[in-house]
């Protein structure tokens, strides 16, 4: 998760931010959206999406 934590910090690079997404999510329509999607458009919803991942994998480490 450190490299999502380095997304959100340097940058925000949109195909960086789909090779992540497509690395830590197992839904591949969901991959495959942001693929055929204009950065312009989809860019805000990729960064909810992947802060989402960090947001339930820091809750799941705090838990156990």
């Amino acid at each position: 998760m450190d490299d999502i934590l380095q997304w959100l910090t340097n940058g925000k690079d949109y195909q960086t931010g789909i090779a992540l997404l497509e690395k830590h999510q197992r839904n591949r329509m969901l991959v495959q959206h942001f693929r055929n999607s204009t950065p312009n458009f989809a860019a805000a919803k990729l960064e909810c999406e992947l802060r989402k991942l960090l947001k339930g994998k820091v809750a799941a480490a705090v838990k156990y």
